[in-house]
């Protein structure tokens, strides 16, 4: 399954990003994530934003499925149930 993952600008994170992802990367190990390119379709998009504004332009993205927005930790059991 690839999963294209879109970071907001960071201007005010309340949580590591990357880290987040890092974790659900190990949650899903047969799944390939990588930062999304505008001429691919993926599986899933995640729009990783580090706060409620949710800024993060997810524009022209291609997914399968609808996007998922994540803007806290706690957004992680809901990723977390993505089989692969």
């Amino acid at each position: 399954m690839l999963i294209g993952i879109k970071y907001c600008g960071g201007c005010n994170p309340r949580y590591d990003r990357s880290k987040f992802i890092k974790l659900l990367n190990k949650k899903l190990p047969s799944c390939k994530f990588e930062i999304i390119s505008l001429i691919k379709e993926y599986d899933y998009v995640f729009i990783v934003c580090g706060c409620d504004s949710i800024c993060a332009n997810a524009k022209n993205i291609k997914s399968k499925n609808p996007l998922i927005y994540i803007k806290s930790e706690q957004d992680f059991e809901k990723l977390s149930l993505i089989s692969s």
